[in-house]
């Protein structure tokens, strides 16, 4: 699993060290170790998880996905049966279709690294039933997607609640005591925010997408007919 914050700091430390090695001329250590020293500070920057929050991040992560893909598993359907019309499906060497680990249709890419597609293909009645797919869909999505971000609230603010609840309990103890007991007491709340969160920005992002498709298919819809009327 790649980590975009170890890959952002690794790329910041190529680029300082490649505008170093390109400016070298020998010089006296005094010097050197000025010009170093901007690379030593990105050095010293170990953007890893430790192991109980990387353990914990994967479970969550794969928990959200999988709620999602439950909550949405027949609306995918109808997106991927659209573009079974307009796209080629990759296939192994045995000729079965392969499928990402959301269950979905894994396709072929353009030269732009983009799935290779084919709008011309679909006829008007295949636009008209998506459509009418598309929109029934959306009637019932979009109140789950209110509903999700209406628990992520609710879940940051019963996490906050319980925070100051954890940091004035105790009648002793210097303030940063007190922080570190109520992070520590609030651990399992940040984590059922955060799963809520991430389940809900993945349902955002599937809304936004069928959004994106019912306006794409309508536009092709209103071409044809402005086609038409000029023959």
């Amino acid at each position: 699993m790649s980590d975009p914050a170890s890959e952002i700091i690794q790329q910041m430390q190529n680029d300082t060290r490649k505008e170093i090695e390109a400016e070298f001329v020998p010089e006296s250590e005094s010097i050197m170790d000025e010009k170093w020293k901007a690379y030593r500070y990105y050095e010293k920057i170990k953007p890893e998880w430790k192991q109980e929050d990387s353990q914990a991040l994967t479970q969550l992560k794969a928990a959200a996905e999988r709620t999602y893909s439950e909550i949405f598993s027949e609306s995918f359907g109808i997106i991927d049966n659209l573009y079974e019309s307009i796209r080629v499906p990759r296939v192994n060497e045995y000729g079965i279709t392969q499928l990402d680990k959301k269950g979905r249709i894994v396709w072929e890419l353009d030269d732009f690294n983009q799935p290779r597609e084919d709008w011309s293909s679909l006829n008007g009645q295949d636009i008209e039933k998506t459509l009418i797919k598309i929109q029934q869909l959306k009637f019932i999505i979009a109140p789950r997607v209110k509903e999700l971000f209406l628990e992520t609230v609710f879940a940051k603010m019963s996490m906050q609640d319980d925070w100051h609840e954890s940091y004035e309990k105790p009648l002793q103890g210097t303030n940063p005591v007190r922080e570190a007991v109520a992070n520590r007491n609030t651990r399992d709340g940040k984590y059922l925010y955060f799963f809520r969160y991430y389940v809900w920005t993945m349902v955002e992002s599937f809304e936004k997408e069928l959004t994106n498709t019912q306006r794409l298919l309508e536009r092709i819809r209103s071409w044809r007919i402005n086609e038409n009327r000029e023959w």
